[in-house]
């Protein structure tokens, strides 16, 4: 409670006023994952195809090195892109298949993400960590395939 309690006076006081940029919020992503989950983010360098050159392939791995699910970052804002930042399942996650999801956002390129934009990346992420995490037998109820209020939680927890 205590943290909490810092967290929110510290946003109050508006002390964050450095700026970060995707990169370096990508580390964070993958700090937090590992300190949370044992979970690793890894950049999937390879060649292919994706429904854009700016879109990244990164898996989500176990830190026994086991792949857990696939997360593609399409984050930089370009002409008939849906505006709106969101988390879209591709492949729900089953006990027989790895999921997949796209992350969505639309910042410009290079640009260095403020506390909200930050917020809104780390809520976004939570939503795939919940798809990833969010594993069952039926796959029309795995991940965050549910109700709206329980589908937001790990994300406002992120």
């Amino acid at each position: 409670m205590q943290c909490f309690v810092e967290v929110n006076t510290f946003k109050k006081q508006n002390a964050l006023k450095r700026k970060f940029s995707i990169p370096e919020c990508k580390v964070a992503l993958d700090t937090l994952s590992k300190r949370l989950f044992d979970l690793s983010l890894v950049n999937e360098v390879n060649h292919k195809t994706l429904w854009h050159n700016g879109v990244e392939e990164y898996s989500i791995k176990s830190n026994d090195g086991e792949h857990q699910g696939t997360i593609f970052f399409d984050l930089y804002k370009r002409s008939g892109k849906n505006p709106q930042p969101s988390l879209y399942t591709i492949q729900s996650g089953t006990l027989e298949q790895d999921p997949i999801v796209a992350l969505i956002c639309n910042f410009d390129e290079n640009q260095l993400l403020e506390l909200k934009d930050i917020q809104l990346l780390f809520h976004e992420y939570g939503h795939a960590l919940h798809a990833i995490l969010g594993r069952t037998k039926y796959q029309h109820v795995s991940g965050t395939r549910c109700p709206t209020d329980f589908a937001e939680i790990p994300s406002v927890l992120f």
